[in-house]
């Protein structure tokens, strides 16, 4: 590589480590969230972010965080995996929830 190149693909390094430090904005406290103890408890202490199609939590500590990725196509079904879906909902299964959850652990996803 002739010295023209090196010195422009070192230019454009530098330049764009400068652009990205210049990105980060200023956190000012009344900006910014503030915990005073590691969340232990996925349900109730994770952050959670999303819009109902995609969505991510995020708990933990400084030494260990961990970032849970949700997105609608992950789950099984989905629209048109039967006829009348609607989005896992199903009419009376609270009422059949035990049984459900039997057949899931089972393996039995579809019919669960």
């Amino acid at each position: 590589m002739n010295r023209f190149k090196q010195m422009i693909i070192c230019t454009a390094l530098v330049a764009t480590t400068l652009s990205v430090g210049a990105a980060v904005p200023d956190l000012h406290p009344e900006h910014t969230l503030w915990f005073e103890q590691p969340a232990a408890d996925w349900r109730t202490q994770a952050l959670h972010l999303g819009n109902g199609y995609m969505g991510v939590s995020f708990y933990g500590g400084v030494e260990t965080e961990t970032f849970d990725i949700a997105e609608k196509t992950f789950w099984t079904g989905g629209p048109n995996a039967f006829p009348n879906y609607n989005y896992g909902i199903k009419p009376g299964g609270k009422e059949h929830i035990d049984e459900i959850r039997q057949l899931v652990l089972s393996g039995q996803i579809q019919k669960a």
